[in-house]
C-alpha cells in the first residue's frame, strides 16, 4: 500500500524546522548564524555574498531577479528550506518572492529573488532564512539573508 503524506504536514514540518534554528535569548527574537555548514554565495564559483544582504532600489521599473546561491558542506544535507524567521514579516507580503531554480541535489542550490516594483514608494525590510537539514530532519545549519527593497 502506498503511503500518502498530506501537503500541510510538510508545510508544518518546514515551519517547525525554520523556527528551530535557535534563539538569541532576549525578547523572543530568533536568530540564525551560519555554523560553517551553510553559506550564501553570489555565484556558483564560491564568491561569498557581499555583506550577506540584498539591497534593491527601483523607480517603478521592473527589477531583474537577483540570484542567491546556498552552499553546504558536511554533514550530509538532504534538503535546504527557504522561509522566514518566526515573528518577522513574510517577505512575500512586501513583494519579495523567492524560487528555487536548480535540482535539489545541486550544491550550491540556486534561488532567485524577485521584487514587485508596483508597490507604493517606501523602503521595505524582510529576512529570508535558509535551513539545511539532514536525512533525519535534523537542522544541520542555517543562515539569514536580510533584504532591503526600496521603491521610489
Amino acid at each position: 500500500m502506498k503511503t500518502v503524506v498530506p501537503r500541510w504536514t510538510v508545510v508544518i514540518a518546514a515551519v517547525f524546522l525554520l523556527a528551530s534554528c535557535g534563539s538569541s535569548g532576549g525578547g523572543g527574537e530568533v536568530s540564525c548564524t551560519s555554523n560553517g555548514v551553510i553559506s550564501l554565495l553570489s555565484t556558483t564559483s564560491g564568491t561569498p555574498l557581499l555583506s550577506t544582504t540584498v539591497t534593491v532600489t527601483r523607480d517603478y521599473t521592473p527589477e531583474p531577479s537577483v540570484p542567491v546561491f546556498v552552499a553546504y558542506t558536511s554533514p550530509p544535507v538532504a534538503a535546504i528550506l527557504a522561509g522566514y524567521p518566526p515573528g518577522t514579516t513574510d517577505p512575500r507580503t512586501i513583494g519579495v518572492n523567492i524560487a528555487a531554480l536548480s535540482p535539489t541535489t545541486a550544491n550550491p542550490l540556486a534561488f532567485m529573488l524577485s521584487f514587485n516594483t508596483t508597490l507604493i514608494p517606501d523602503t521595505y525590510h524582510a529576512t529570508w532564512r535558509f535551513v539545511a537539514v539532514d536525512a533525519g530532519s535534523n537542522v544541520a545549519g542555517c543562515v539569514d539573508l536580510p533584504v532591503t527593497f526600496t521603491v521610489h
